[in-house]
Formats: C-alpha cells, sequence, structure tokens
C-alpha cells in the first residue's frame, strides 16, 4: 500500500476526533451552564438572608464570611457554603448542646439540617461545574490538536511526490553457445 492513502485515512480519522471531541466540548459546556443556572435558582428560591450585624453573636462575628455578609440574601454558592457550613453549622451544634427536649426545639433542629442539607447539596453541584467545565476545556484543546494532526496529514499528502514505477528493461541474457 502507499503512502497517500494511508495519509488520507489517517487525516480523515483525525478530523472526525476533532469533531467528536468538539460536540463533547460543546455539550459539557453547555451542562456546566445549566448547573449554573439550576445551582443558582434553587439557592435564590430557598429565600435565605445572613442575619444582621447587631443579631449575630460575637463568635460568629469572628469569622470574615459571616460578618461580610450580614444582612446580605444567599445568592451565591460561595455564601450558601458560609451560611450551611459556618452560621448554621454552629446553630445546630449549640441546639445540640442544649438538648433538643421540647417539640419546637426538635423542629428547628429539623429545619436547621433540611436547609443546611440543601445548600451543601447546592454547593457540591456547582462544584460539578467546575469540573464539566474543565472537560469542556479539555475537549476543546484535543479538538484544536487532532484537527491539527489531521491537517498535518493532508499537508504531507499533498507535498508527497508520487513516485510512479517504471517497468525496469527486460535485459535479454545471451548465453553462450555450448561447446561439444
Amino acid at each position: 500500500m502507499h503512502r497517500r492513502p494511508i495519509d488520507v485515512v489517517f487525516s480523515i480519522g483525525f478530523f472526525a476526533a476533532a469533531a467528536l471531541l468538539a460536540v463533547v466540548g460543546f455539550v459539557m459546556a453547555d451542562n456546566a451552564r445549566f448547573i449554573d443556572s439550576s445551582t443558582a435558582t434553587q439557592i435564590r428560591d430557598l429565600n435565605v438572608a445572613f442575619p444582621a450585624r447587631d443579631v449575630l453573636t460575637d463568635q460568629e462575628r469572628a469569622v470574615p464570611c459571616i460578618a461580610a455578609n450580614a444582612s446580605k440574601m444567599v445568592l451565591t454558592p460561595g455564601q450558601a457554603k458560609c451560611y450551611a457550613s459556618n452560621f448554621l453549622g454552629e446553630r445546630i451544634e449549640a441546639l445540640l448542646q442544649q438538648g433538643v427536649g421540647t417539640p419546637a426545639a426538635r423542629d428547628a433542629l429539623s429545619r436547621g439540617n433540611t436547609l443546611r442539607a440543601l445548600m451543601q447539596t447546592n454547593v457540591t453541584m456547582s462544584g460539578f461545574s467546575d469540573h464539566t467545565r474543565y472537560i469542556a476545556d479539555v475537549a476543546y484543546i484535543a479538538s484544536a490538536v487532532f484537527a491539527l494532526a489531521g491537517l498535518a496529514g493532508l499537508a504531507h499528502w499533498s507535498t508527497e511526490a508520487e513516485v510512479v514505477e517504471q517497468p525496469q528493461p527486460v535485459r535479454k541474457v545471451r548465453r553462450k553457445p555450448a561447446t561439444a
């Protein structure tokens, strides 16, 4: 088999892989956008706000993210992480240490754990969004590399001189007559 058909076949394969990786990149980027909008909507729909600065305890004011977000609505995954871990986490721990003997305390503990779980789920989904965005970036880069490899194969194919095999002249061999 000659070199030219091999170059063409490999170039087509590289272009097909590049197209497939570009599609994977588009799908992953779209998934990342969907996750971002979905988590933002879910966090916003929880309708939770940090308490005002004067309501916070001294221990809570000492936490930088709580102090910076005092009186603000929770709208971002970063704020949700701060609220769930630093604010709700401490409040739930304090409630558990006091004991949950009353129905009001049990209700508060149940609502606090539910809200914390919802926020942590959204924070985790936000992390998936980052990972899908990285996968999309890698797919785009790999697609570009495969497309360049396909172009290189086509360039090699078009510059390769076609060697035409010419038949070799048949040489007649002269035999010496046999002497008797």
